[in-house]
């Protein structure tokens, strides 16, 4: 997205965006909420844009992109969601010999959560 904006000058549509999803996440939960998230994060500053300052970007106004942070804000679950089970799915991809745990993903433990647990692997 961000090379897109790079060279088209702006923001990239909802639909060439949605393409791109679709192609490389097949299973994505991909909303229209998703794209508004990547957008707040371009135009806050968030997400840099190679090529490109902040005050390039930010052609809106103060309280439009107020709003598109807020309602972004219900994205990142999902889109953890969707990282967590594309890599899941794809561990062997990441380092040869990589297999999840039973139960291993949001595996709880005293200490709290681990978002993918696999084995520790001696070389």
């Amino acid at each position: 997205m961000l090379d897109m904006y790079a060279s088209e000058g702006d923001v990239p549509s909802y639909e060439k965006i949605t393409a791109l999803v679709r192609e490389h996440f097949p299973h994505s939960r991909w909303q229209k909420s998703h794209y508004a998230w990547y957008k707040s994060q371009i135009r806050t500053g968030r997400l840099s844009v190679p090529g490109k300052t902040i005050d390039e970007l930010n052609d809106t106004s103060e309280e439009e992109v107020e709003r598109e942070i807020d309602d972004s804000i219900s994205v990142r679950v999902s889109m953890e969601r969707d990282l967590q089970s594309y890599l899941t799915e794809h561990l062997e991809e990441l380092e040869p010999g990589l297999t999840l745990v039973s139960d291993g993903v949001e595996y709880t433990t005293e200490a709290g959560r681990i978002d993918i647990l696999v084995p520790f692997l001696k070389s």
